[in-house]
């Protein structure tokens, strides 16, 4: 048994919820305990000590009834009263890196000492390990999200989303690295250096990783009326000078307008078969509603998207809730659009995104949970890629506001498509986007993570010229995955997975 003591009693929740997601992701047990003293460990037992003070010093010296000790130092410059919620917290972050056994160069935010060290000892058969790097704060401040709620000067874009080259992560060069499972190893190896038989969790049915592949349906019609795609074919003469594509673009809506599942974004049955085809599956999140111009691009009261919602499902596929463009801090939209769907799918335990990735923390986290979604995949940034959250794997999000944990699962976003080909955003070519697809996924793989892709039905767009370049992009990322050994599924299975442990 792995027994956790906790000097901090003031902030004893805070940090409680943090070891609970590590041994939660380590699949392992452990007691939290308010004195180490009466305890009558085993000689496999670990005795954790989360500690401010030197007290921990003395419990060794006296009692010693433990044979191997791990202690984290608080650096007390986030779970403290004078700092914790206030902004001048962030003023403490003090950014370094710890290279620890030569392997990974470890991110520390909250520090009071110059030098971040750790140091084993064993004296007459007790195994000691001390270590200042503050891996609790650090998980905390990453998994919450702390700073976008804390700060009051975080920029935002137009859509109000968090920009992710405002944010801490960016600006230190560490978006591209999940350091909550990197404390997460880094906790793991100094129990495993203790040689005590523990055993990590294999989560994704002996495959080392698992893929969450999503697609939001925004569109399942690209042409709507004559009118507009005059405008377009005018367009491809005087700008792309193109008659070729004037002409077959004008053919695409006439045998789209003859047959609706001619046209280009009726697509979700070719997408499935991609995946099936390496035995895969997915989550599709369908509209239900919304008030702005960038919903409402279909009904879902139409009999071909009823018809289409129950053949996704139809084929062992997930169809799930995409939040409308407002839905993300508008509690009543957001339940009238989800009975909306309720009526239409068959397994009501469903996760969602929102519309643009538009997210309010906690906030939304707090809505979704008061309508009984199963789970978020939006918490991504929109103009970069990576990990907003520093984790890659399933976890309750923390209610900064009202100290609870939130009942809804968050499966953090990694990379959507259009973050990597989006003229606004990283706009990179084919090979140089589909490098740095690769490099996520093989990070993720490194920490037996969940890779959350977002690909829209509509981009596989062969008269759109950014997307032409990319219409076979997401079978060579599908083809990539499967030499990887993943276990690419629905987010809704992957909850059901860590549901029961």
């Amino acid at each position: 048994m792995i027994y956790i003591y906790i000097e901090n009693q003031k902030f004893s929740n805070k940090i409680k919820y943090v070891f609970n997601n590590i041994f939660f992701n380590l699949g392992l047990k452990h007691k939290f305990v308010n004195k180490l003293e009466k305890i009558e460990s085993q000689d496999v037992d670990i005795a954790i000590i989360y500690s401010q003070s030197e007290e921990y010093e003395k419990h060794i010296k006296n009692h010693r009834n433990f044979l191997n000790y791990i202690i984290v130092k608080d650096s007390m410059q986030l779970f403290n009263e004078d700092y914790y919620m206030h902004k001048c917290s962030l003023s403490n972050l003090d950014v370094q890196t710890y290279s620890f056994n030569n392997d990974i160069e470890l991110v520390s935010l909250f520090s009071l000492d110059s030098k971040i060290f750790s140091n084993k000892i064993v004296e007459n058969k007790t195994s000691i390990f001390t270590t200042n790097l503050d891996i609790i704060s650090n998980a905390f401040f990453m998994l919450t999200r702390y700073e976008e709620v804390v700060s009051t000067n975080l920029q935002k874009d137009i859509h109000d989303r968090v920009i992710g080259r405002e944010s801490i992560a960016y600006k230190n060069n560490f978006l591209h690295r999940p350091i909550v499972n990197e404390y997460i190893m880094f906790l793991w190896s100094i129990i495993d250096s203790f040689h005590l038989g523990y055993k990590k969790k294999n989560w994704w049915k002996n495959k080392k990783f698992a893929t969450c592949l999503t697609h939001d349906v925004d569109k399942v019609f690209k042409y709507s009326k004559l009118k507009s795609e005059i405008k377009n074919c005018g367009r491809l003469l005087l700008i792309d000078k193109s008659i070729s594509k004037a002409i077959k673009n004008l053919i695409l809506f006439v045998n789209s307008k003859r047959d609706y599942k001619k046209d280009l974004f009726w697509n979700l049955d070719e997408v499935m078969n991609k995946e099936l085809k390496r035995g895969f599956k997915s989550s599709f999140y369908f509209m239900s509603g919304g008030n702005s111009q960038v919903d409402n691009n279909y009904s879902v009261q139409d009999e071909r998207i009823i018809n289409l919602i129950q053949f996704v499902e139809d084929k062992g596929f997930e169809a799930g809730y995409h939040g409308s463009y407002n839905s993300y801090n508008n509690l009543e939209m957001m339940r009238c659009e989800k009975m909306s769907l309720d009526k239409l799918i068959k397994n009501m335990s469903y996760g969602c995104r929102q519309h643009y990735l538009r997210f309010n923390v906690p906030k939304t986290w707090m809505i979704q949970e008061k309508i009984g979604i199963k789970y978020d995949a939006s918490l991504g940034y929109a103009d970069c890629e990576g990990f907003r959250c520093g984790y890659c794997f399933p976890y309750k999000p923390y209610d900064l506001i009202n100290d609870r944990v939130i009942n809804i699962w968050e499966i953090p976003l990694i990379v959507m498509e259009g973050t990597i080909v989006g003229r606004q955003y990283s706009n990179l070519d084919k090979k140089e986007g589909l490098k740095r697809i690769k490099q996520l996924i093989e990070t993720t793989e490194k920490y037996n993570g969940v890779f959350n892709l977002l690909w829209h039905n509509s981009s596989f767009d062969i008269m759109d010229k950014t997307w032409a370049e990319w219409i076979d992009a997401y079978d060579e990322v599908l083809d990539f995955l499967l030499s990887k050994d993943t276990f690419g599924t629905s987010g809704r299975k992957i909850i059901d997975l860590v549901n029961k442990f």
